[in-house]
């Protein structure tokens, strides 16, 4: 290949991000567009740059799955808010509540990008003899029978064991182990026993758990080359699809049915894709397709329960909720029960995570604790990055859910995880002295 040759291909390389680049910006700040104000229109134009610059910096990573693109969501569920959608479940949104939402996704991503090394290879698959495929497989299932112990004593018994929210996050690990070893026998097996649970119990929550953990784990230890790669995101594809299209409804049908059956199912879905006249309770003017009513609402409708918080229930807790988890660990949670009370505006009863951060330290200082959890999880995905373990692969998968779930939830300040999966993969490594790539 002689040297124009290479030039050539070289701009015709070039081109696909600059392209991608262009097409962000402008879609970012056509949607910035119908601001109703200077002031507005400079705070959305601040709130489009968190979205463009966390775009910019996932797609320049090796791994599209990076906290970068997850991240994402949450400044775009603010920058796509419109009150005019709904004249009961909307308000107009103050320059408050943009300036928190400003000050706190700046924060997030200024402490990620400070804790993000770059130069960083991801780990190859690996190949490992018997004998010690044989020790993968053993400890996978000692952690799945773990993880699963609460539901099996539940399934039989009808109540809940003890701490069964903690010994199910041993599952991931389990799972992650199981990829590692590369047994197909443990894998379907694992993964029947979940289908069962999901018959028995389904969550949309925890299905987007495995649906990481399996995603990940596949990255880490089986894509070997990009055909691979890409058949995992088309895989990812539609699994966002079935969210829009099955959880959902499903969601919907467990909450008003009392007994699952298929046919019940298919008629939640029909319904749910139903258009009546672009109205939902009579309250939402809806007028595109109402596959989209419901997601829109579940991403934008936390920002009005922001608000409302900030103008009924400002009174500070001053730390009580930055410190939940540890407050949970130590059981001492129920003394502070009416602190850990948020009231929404509707029926759509989402938080984002700044929520608790402004109850805790105010619109200004509830940029620690964004500082925080991007150095957080900035630390947790260069451990990833590096790591071959299965135990860093399955604390990512759960970080990752925590991070992707940040426009409507504040699962970083709960007991469940994601410090506790942190927390149990400490002990069980340090338990049976694994190794630190184990």
């Amino acid at each position: 290949m002689n040297y124009e040759q290479t030039k050539f291909r070289c701009i015709k390389t070039n081109k696909r991000p600059f392209i991608l680049t262009f097409t962000i910006i402008i879609v970012v700040f056509w949607i910035i567009g119908y601001s109703n104000s200077i002031s507005v229109f400079f705070v959305r134009s601040c709130v489009g740059m968190c979205v463009v610059y966390s775009l910019l910096k996932g797609i320049q990573e090796k791994d599209l799955m990076n906290p970068y693109i997850y991240f994402s969501l949450t400044p775009l569920s603010l920058l796509l808010y419109n009150e005019n959608i709904s004249n009961w479940y909307f308000n107009e949104l103050t320059i408050s509540t943009w300036g928190l939402g400003v000050i706190n996704f700046f924060a997030f991503l200024l402490a990620l990008s400070l804790t993000n090394k770059k130069n960083k290879n991801h780990f190859t698959a690996q190949t490992f003899n018997r004998s010690s495929n044989r020790i993968l497989v053993q400890h996978s299932w000692i952690l799945f029978f773990l993880g699963e112990f609460s539901f099996v004593y539940s399934f039989i018994l009808h109540r809940p064991f003890f701490m069964s929210n903690i010994l199910s996050y041993f599952v991931f690990p389990a799972i992650a182990l199981a990829w590692k070893s590369r047994n197909k026998t443990t894998i379907i097996s694992m993964y029947l026993f979940v289908g069962f649970t999901f018959i028995y119990s389904f969550n949309k929550t925890i299905l987007l758990s495995y649906i990481l953990i399996t995603a990940i784990s596949y990255k880490k230890y089986f894509a070997k080359n990009k055909h691979q790669t890409k058949r995992l995101y088309i895989g990812l594809t539609i699994a966002g699809l079935f969210f829009l299209f099955v959880a959902f409804p499903m969601k919907a049908l467990i909450q008003e049915q009392n007994n699952f059956s298929l046919q019940l199912l298919l008629e939640s879905i029909k319904s749910y894709f139903r258009n009546s006249n672009g109205e939902f309770q009579g309250d939402i003017i809806w007028n595109a397709h109402p596959i989209l009513r419901m997601p829109y609402m579940y991403l934008v409708s936390a920002w009005n329960n922001v608000q409302y918080i900030m103008e009924t229930q400002s009174n500070l807790t001053y730390g009580l909720w930055f410190f939940k988890p540890l407050i949970s660990w130590l059981q001492f949670d129920h003394l502070f029960y009416k602190e850990y009370e948020l009231i929404p505006y509707s029926n759509f009863n989402t938080f984002t995570y700044v929520t608790v951060l402004y109850k805790d330290f105010g619109i200004v200082g509830s940029a620690f604790g964004s500082c925080f959890l991007g150095f957080f999880v900035g630390i947790i995905y260069n451990r990833f990055k590096i790591s071959n373990s299965a135990f860093d692969v399955a604390i990512y998968a759960i970080v990752s859910q925590a991070t992707l779930e940040m426009f409507f939830s504040n699962h970083f300040f709960m007991l469940s995880y994601p410090f506790t999966i942190v927390i149990i993969c400490k002990v069980y490594k340090n338990l049976f002295s694994l190794s630190r790539e184990f």
